[in-house]
């Protein structure tokens, strides 16, 4: 699925609150 890179991606980087809510998304 195109959302499981993207999330990917964002979760490499530094997102702050946002890369947080990735990471629990992708957990």
């Amino acid at each position: 699925m195109e959302f499981e890179d993207d999330a990917f991606v964002l979760s490499a980087r530094p997102h702050g609150e946002s890369g947080a809510i990735v990471e629990f998304l992708t957990a």
